[in-house]
């Protein structure tokens, strides 16, 4: 073989070897990156004392953990990974008095409208991350969260109807209302479920909803509905829409 092709391709393969070495350390610095960023959410202990991150903390960490997410497709579901496990994360959620790396999390996840966290956010539908103050009683980030998410998360919502979990139940009839008119649909065909929870769940979706086609499917939803309870929560429902109408 000639010896300046054979140089050649001696130099190539150390170059693509040195690319490959460096995009292999560029990911390792996000990693690193990415779980320094979460950490610096935790607050501090000291004896009887727990001090929360700052307010500037919490924006610099978000603004940064944004700025990764957008660079590529790889960034994004590395930063959409580590935000999942926050949200798993026990401790996470119960750190008092507020959970704000666990907030965090679930605010990001919504923003980036990570379609792979839709399961674990409606199952901590019940939770704030407000432990040992209230701001307010709307404060709801996993509502918001799925509903920026929007109508790709609706029929895992729906079936959120019949999770063991009041509070569940009740917060999906919310976020499906927060969602709108793109759920409508859906929770329409809904109305026509063998599940009698399912049904009385999206008749109060639909309720929220509103609007002539809501009141149109909830009619002929009691129409038809055979069993005299589910009757009675489905009137209730277009009750409250017709009271709402006026």
């Amino acid at each position: 073989m000639n010896i300046t092709i054979l140089l050649f391709l001696v130099t190539t393969v150390c170059f693509q070897g040195q690319t490959i070495q460096s995009q292999s350390y560029a990911r390792e610095d996000h990693t690193s990156e990415i779980a320094a960023l979460l950490r610096s959410m935790t607050p501090i202990r000291s004896k009887d004392v727990v001090k929360a991150p700052s307010s500037e903390t919490r924006r610099n960490a978000e603004a940064r953990l944004r700025q990764i997410a957008e660079q590529s497709d790889q960034e994004r579901a590395e930063v959409i990974e580590a935000l999942i496990k926050v949200v798993r994360d026990p401790e996470a959620k119960r750190e008092w008095p507020i959970a704000h790396r666990w907030i965090l999390a679930v605010d990001l996840l919504g923003y980036l409208r990570a379609t792979e966290a839709i399961g674990v956010l409606i199952s901590n539908l019940d939770h704030t991350g407000e432990n040992g103050i209230t701001s307010s009683l709307n404060f709801a980030p996993v509502k918001t969260a799925l509903v920026n998410i929007g109508k790709v998360a609706v029929p895992d919502l729906i079936q959120a109807f019949i999770s063991d979990e009041e509070e569940i139940r009740f917060e999906a009839v919310h976020t499906l209302a927060g969602i709108g008119k793109p759920a409508l649909r859906s929770l329409v065909e809904a109305l026509s479920s063998n599940q009698p929870l399912i049904k009385v769940g999206a008749a109060r979706a639909v309720s929220f909803i509103g609007g002539k086609d809501a009141m149109q499917a909830l009619a002929h939803a009691i129409e038809i509905e055979k069993e005299e309870q589910v009757r009675r929560q489905l009137q209730d429902a277009l009750t409250e829409l017709e009271r709402r109408s006026r």
